[in-house]
Order: C-alpha cells, then structure tokens, then sequence
C-alpha cells in the first residue's frame, strides 16, 4: 500500500474504534457508547471508507472514485458527529432551562459530560477528507 492508502487506513480504524467507545458519561457510573445509538452508522461508514481501500491495485494511488468516495465517507461521518455534539449540548442547555422545582433536571444535566471519542471521530472524519484533498502538499516531502 502508498502512503496515502496507508494514511487513510489508520484514520479510518481510529474513527471506526471510537465508535465502540465512551460518547456521553452521565455522572461517575454510567456511559453513553456509540453503539448504543448511531455509532452504529458511524461503524459502517468508516468500514466502507476501509473497504474502498482494497478495490483494485493495492500499491496504486487512490482513483478519483475512491477519493470522492472516501471524501464523502469523511463528510458523512463528520455532520453525523457534529450532529450527535450539538444535539447532546442543545438537549442539555433545554433541560436547564426549564422550571424543575427540586432542580434534579439541572443537576442531572450538569452531570452529562460529552466523551473525547465524539471529538475523535469528528476529528478523522475530517482529516480523511483533508488527507485525500490536499495529499500532494502532505506526502511531498516524505519518499
């Protein structure tokens, strides 16, 4: 495999791992994983970005398929993470707002922490696509 294979094969087994981690901790105790809702989608979607990798000549660069594919792979998996964050901040913001008389909604809310493996999978999300874009100035000084 090239370099920019090699690349866009680690990016994409990070986001596919991060599914399976931690996206919300509530409190001490509890976790929120991806696969307990859309990581799921996130799984497959960096799972296809792996697969476009071993179409055709392993050692030959991308082809403009391929990198349109995985373009829109990273795409798809970055507003889906960015989705998940502002949808888990807006339903905070929501519950601590409104008119709890004990404050426990406040309090819960308060609790709910987003988990770096969001982050991480909006981050290789985007970096697939930065990788592909712009692999000529990245790969440029490395033989």
């Amino acid at each position: 495999m090239n370099k920019e294979k090699i690349t866009v094969l680690v990016i994409a087994v990070i986001g596919a791992f991060m599914t399976f981690m931690p996206w919300a901790k509530i409190g001490v105790l509890l976790t929120v994983n991806g696969t307990d809702g859309d990581g799921w989608f996130t799984f497959l979607v960096f799972a296809v970005a792996i697969a476009i990798l071993f179409i055709g000549d392993k050692k030959a660069e991308l082809i403009v398929w391929q990198k349109n594919s995985i373009i829109a792979v990273g795409t798809i998996n970055f507003l889906l993470a960015a989705f998940e964050i502002i949808n888990i901040k807006s339903k905070l913001a929501q519950i601590e707002q409104s008119k709890d008389i004990f404050g426990i909604g406040k309090m819960m809310a308060q609790a709910v922490k987003i988990q770096p493996a969001l982050y991480i999978i909006a981050l290789t999300a985007l970096l697939l696509v930065v990788v592909v874009v712009f692999k000529k100035q990245i790969f440029r000084n490395f033989k």
